[in-house]
C-alpha cells in the first residue's frame, strides 16, 4: 500500500549544448550551457497517493498530498586548450654545406645554433586546458521541503550551495 514516489523525482533531464572553435592554428576555445531539470516529487508528508487512508497528511480536506515542485538550473562553462606549438624546421643547409650544396671549410662549416629554446612559455603551456565555469547561473533555490531536517530541501535532489564559480587547470604530459 506504499506505492508513492517519495524521494524519487517524476523526471530528471540533462541537456547540454557546446561549441568549440580552433584558433591560432592549434588552440581550441570551447563554451557551452548545461540545463538540469528535476521534476516534482512527493515529500514525506503524503498519504501514499491515497492508498493508505490511515496515513492522513493532516492537511485540508480531503487530505491533499504534499508535492515538491520542479527545479531547473543552468550551468555555463568556457575553456581554452593550448595546442602543441608548431614545429618550424628552418630551411638552412646541412652543416658543412652552403645553399647550393657545395662543401664549406673553416668557421663557416660550424652547425647553426637552434632557433628557439624548448623551455619557452608556449612549449610549457602545450596540452594545458584552462576552464572557468558557473553552476546554477540564475541562483535558483531547490524546492521547499518542510519535512526535511537537512535545511528545508531534499538532499537527494537539491544543493545548498547555490551559484558556484570554479576554475580548473588540466595539464597533459
Amino acid at each position: 500500500d506504499e506505492t508513492d514516489g517519495y524521494g524519487t523525482p517524476s523526471l530528471k533531464l540533462l541537456a547540454s549544448a557546446f561549441y568549440s572553435k580552433t584558433v591560432f592554428g592549434s588552440d581550441t576555445v570551447r563554451t557551452g550551457f548545461t540545463l538540469h531539470y528535476t521534476g516534482w516529487e512527493l515529500d514525506a508528508n503524503n498519504t501514499f497517493n491515497g492508498t493508505n487512508p490511515a496515513a492522513a497528511a493532516g492537511l485540508d480536506f480531503p487530505g491533499y498530498i504534499h508535492v515538491l515542485g520542479n527545479w531547473t538550473t543552468v550551468d555555463w562553462q568556457i575553456s581554452y586548450k593550448f595546442g602543441q606549438p608548431e614545429q618550424i624546421t628552418p630551411e638552412t643547409p646541412k652543416p658543412g654545406y652552403d645553399k647550393e650544396g657545395k662543401k664549406v671549410v673553416g668557421e663557416q662549416a660550424v652547425a647553426p645554433p637552434r632557433q628557439a629554446s624548448p623551455w619557452g612559455l608556449r612549449n610549457l603551456l602545450a596540452n594545458t586546458t584552462v576552464t572557468f565555469g558557473i553552476n546554477n547561473i540564475f541562483d535558483t533555490y531547490p524546492p521547499l521541503s518542510v519535512d526535511n531536517v537537512q535545511g528545508n530541501y531534499d538532499a537527494n535532489v537539491g544543493n545548498p550551495v547555490m551559484r558556484f564559480f570554479y576554475v580548473s587547470v588540466e595539464k597533459k604530459f
